[in-house]
């Protein structure tokens, strides 16, 4: 049973990737997550963890790349702030996902099972884990341009 997320809609998921919300208070964004399906509300909270250290952090809901890639390259845009240091939380695998998001943060190898809280635990797709790799993240781009990523498909 996934939670009901502020700000998710059928149509926005028709976008197949949409701006759920922005958690903190700075004017300008520190971060974005965007996560897919039930690891959107694992990138909420992460982003909430964040918020409480000071940071500003969007969360995007990407439930359909295909979708979102047929999107105009400004609604893309608008979704995925350029300039913006980016990661996803897919636990499936992070291919495919470095056009859109500097940092995909998912499982890369095959073959493990168990109960799927072990193993998020064990693959670091905890909130507090996502957190703790997003922290890094925002501190390499604080002395590193960031790059712009080509959404242009």
């Amino acid at each position: 049973n996934l939670p009901q997320l502020e700000g998710s809609s059928i149509e926005q998921a028709l976008k197949g990737g949409y701006s759920l919300h922005t958690y903190g208070s700075g004017s300008k964004l520190d971060l974005l997550i965007a996560g897919t399906g039930s690891e959107t509300s694992i990138a909420v909270d992460a982003a909430k963890l964040l918020a409480e250290q000071g940071l500003t952090v969007k969360v995007v809901s990407m439930p359909c790349l295909e979708l979102f890639s047929a999107q105009s390259d400004e609604y893309r845009h608008s979704v995925l702030t350029p300039g913006v240091p980016s990661i996803s939380v897919e636990a499936l695998s992070t291919f495919g996902w470095h056009k859109y998001v500097h940092c995909p943060i998912g499982i890369d190898t095959f073959g493990a099972s168990g109960p799927y809280l072990e193993l998020y635990e064990l693959f670091g797709l905890t909130p507090e884990a996502i957190a703790k790799k997003a922290l890094k993240i925002v501190d390499y781009y604080k002395s590193t341009p960031v790059p712009t990523l080509a959404l242009e498909f």
